[in-house]
């Protein structure tokens, strides 16, 4: 059957519901849903029981369902690091204790490092740089602009450099259908590894953030935020509504001054170690031959409760247990409990 000009309704009310509502799954169920009511003959009942089959169907399949496992973790991650003062705790100990992060050019060499060594997920390197780096280049006042473009420069191509992830993953499954359609001959990760030096745009895009960072020379219309946040302090250009507000989220758990780096450097570690790990495990041993999109759900989970940050609080609670008072191992204790309610809400 022909749809015709109906085929339409169901992206651009997703679309339409997404940006009023700012909420993807609802707008992604909306869509669903309108999709089948226009199939089913616009039987409500019919589309209902067809949306539900549909989901159900996509969920069944098993990349489908790592892939959602691991992305809930992921946001359920940077929420972690920040609620625990993790974040306040690293920017406070770079630019106030240590005192390494002196100038604009440092803050965003950092941001610039953190998206590289997070080249495990391209949505998690983008997600984890952008929290934890969006206090320290505010505080030494760099666009917001600027940071979304080193968060987009270095995500995407060090994955694509560093194919140990769900992007070589993918990779190797393309090279490994063309060498069994015999286009080509070979071993998948010996071509794949071989394939790297012509990554060109990864190479490129990598080499130029560092080249705009270190000198400076900002062009067009990113010249003109760098202009507007030194002279006038505005993150945002006049009339911009961004899409999370930076009061957004929930309480830290910790109190004020009390911040640690190593609330989000313990779990940062674990994260990183649990992908090597997963890799090993899912290639039998063999690090090259590990499944990339395991590897990322293995690692995620390594880092939620009760693991990195639960073992973060404990240690917390029992250092403090000989100069604190019974109230405030109650109120640690009710920290911890607080923190599996938020995991659970962000899953």
């Amino acid at each position: 059957m022909d749809y015709g000009y109906l085929t339409l309704v169901a992206p651009i009310l997703t679309l339409a519901v997404a940006i009023a509502t700012r909420k993807v799954p609802l707008a992604m169920l909306v869509g669903i849903f309108t999709g089948q009511l226009i199939i089913c003959g616009w039987n409500p009942f019919a589309a209902i029981n067809e949306s539900v089959n549909g989901i159900l169907s996509v969920c069944a399949d098993t990349g489908n369902l790592k892939t959602f496992l691991f992305t809930a973790l992921m946001g359920a991650f940077v929420i972690l690091v920040r609620i625990s003062g993790g974040v306040k705790g690293f920017v406070n100990y770079l630019t106030e204790q240590s005192k390494r992060v002196k100038s604009p050019r440092m803050a965003m060499l950092i941001a610039y490092v953190i998206g590289i060594i997070i080249f495990i997920d391209g949505l998690l390197s983008i997600m984890f740089t952008g929290v934890v780096t969006r206090p320290l280049i505010d505080k030494f006042k760099v666009s917001r602009e600027k940071l979304a473009y080193i968060c987009d420069a270095t995500s995407a191509p060090v994955n694509a450099i560093i194919p140990l992830n769900s992007w070589g993953a993918m990779l190797m499954g393309l090279i490994s259908a063309e060498i069994a359609s015999g286009y080509i001959q070979g071993e998948p990760m010996n071509l794949l590894i071989r394939s790297l030096p012509f990554q060109f745009y990864s190479i490129l895009s990598l080499l130029f953030v560092l080249f705009y960072i270190v000198t400076g020379k900002d062009w067009g219309p990113m010249k003109k935020a760098e202009l507007r946040v030194r002279n006038t302090g505005k993150l945002y250009d006049d009339g911009v509504t961004p899409l999370l507000n930076d009061n957004d989220g929930f309480e830290e758990l910790v109190e004020e001054g009390k911040e640690n780096k190593w609330n989000m450097m313990f779990p940062l570690i674990t994260l990183i170690g649990g992908a090597f790990i997963g890799l090993l495990v899912t290639g039998g041993g063999n690090l090259a031959a590990g499944d990339g999109t395991t590897a990322i759900l293995y690692s995620v989970v390594t880092k939620q409760p009760p693991n990195s940050a639960l073992i973060m609080r404990i240690c917390q609670a029992v250092r403090s247990l000989s100069t604190s008072n019974a109230a405030r191992q109650i109120t640690m204790t009710a920290g911890c409990l607080r923190y599996f309610i938020t995991v659970s809400y962000c899953m």
